[in-house]
C-alpha cells in the first residue's frame, strides 16, 4: 500500500489514537522511516499501537504495524489502517 498524502494519514491517526507520537529516523538498512506510537483500544481493552511508515520519494509504505509488542501480518495492518481512515472526519 503506497500512500501519498501523508498529511491527511497524519491527521486520521491523531484523530483516531490518544496520546499519539510522532518520530522519524533512519533504520539499519538505510531506510527513513516515519513511526507513530499511540493508544487505543483492542477488543474492548487499552492497547498501545505501534505503525512504521518507510518513505520512499513522496511516497509512504506500511512497514510495521504492532499492537502490545505483538507483531501484525500486512493484512491485518491494512485493515487497521483502513479503519482508522474511514473513521477520519476533517
Amino acid at each position: 500500500m503506497k500512500i501519498r498524502n501523508f498529511s491527511l494519514l497524519m491527521a486520521a491517526f491523531d484523530q483516531f489514537f490518544a496520546n499519539g507520537k510522532w518520530k522519524a529516523f533512519t533504520s539499519t538498512e538505510n531506510e527513513l522511516i516515519v513511526e507513530f506510537n499511540g493508544e487505543c483500544t483492542w477488543y474492548n481493552k487499552p492497547a498501545d499501537m505501534k505503525v512504521q511508515f518507510v518513505l520512499s520519494g513522496n511516497e509512504f509504505s506500511l512497514k510495521y504495524i504492532g499492537i502490545n509488542s505483538f507483531d501484525m501480518n500486512y493484512f491485518d495492518g491494512l485493515e487497521i489502517l483502513e479503519k482508522v481512515l474511514s473513521e477520519y472526519r476533517p
